[in-house]
């Protein structure tokens, strides 16, 4: 599945190389038929190993609570706090 996420991630890149590179016009249905790719496989990679991706991706939004309490900083970004953090994802 991770090999399989990478595949997609990379052909979902490829769209915007092209676009920034050759100022080729970024194919959006293409875009939308990627990123259901990434997810297929993302998906499945939780349903695997026993992730709950709402529960992670919840954690994930407090984890970043913590560290960015009020708003994004360059410092807050640089200077994290990984044990209070650690303690978010845990939960």
């Amino acid at each position: 599945m991770t090999t399989g996420m990478v595949t997609e991630v990379g052909e979902l890149v490829d769209v915007f190389k092209k676009n920034l590179a050759y100022g080729k016009p970024i194919d959006w249905v293409n875009v939308e038929e990627e990123v259901a790719d990434v997810m297929w496989y993302l998906v499945n990679f939780c349903r695997i190993n026993h992730i709950n991706l709402e529960k992670a991706l919840y954690n994930n939004i407090q984890k970043l609570k913590v560290r960015f309490p009020d708003k994004f900083t360059g410092e807050a970004a640089i200077n994290r706090d990984t044990t209070k953090e650690r303690v978010e994802l845990e939960k």
